[in-house]
């Protein structure tokens, strides 16, 4: 699937890392996982990404396999986003990569 205006996307990284949270055990494989706008922080959007239930009026995604769920009023934020997982010297996490927030 190609990331478009009105889709959001996971890596393969980052797949890979929920996939190992299912083997373990971490993770019931009903839930998918959910992008929330948390409100602006000085650098930009926050972001919220966990695992959850999928809500009746929530977009829906899918992605590598997986299901990635947005409120629709999240939506003019996060549509065209991709979700990855990153490794540094710093630690290690997901990470949002959004075309709508503009570069600092």
């Amino acid at each position: 699937m190609s990331t478009t205006a009105t889709t959001i996307r996971i890596t393969e990284r980052a797949a890979r890392k929920v996939d190992e949270f299912h083997l373990r055990g971490d993770l019931d494989p009903t839930l998918a996982i959910r992008l929330d706008v948390v409100g602006g922080a000085a650098s930009g959007i926050a972001y919220d990404l966990y695992f959850d239930q999928v809500d009746g009026d929530d977009q829906v995604f899918e992605s590598q396999g997986l299901r990635i769920a947005i409120r629709p009023r999240h939506a003019p934020w996060l549509l065209g986003s991709t979700v990855d997982w990153v490794e540094s010297d710093n630690g290690a996490g997901f990470q949002v990569l959004n075309p709508n927030v503009p570069p600092q």
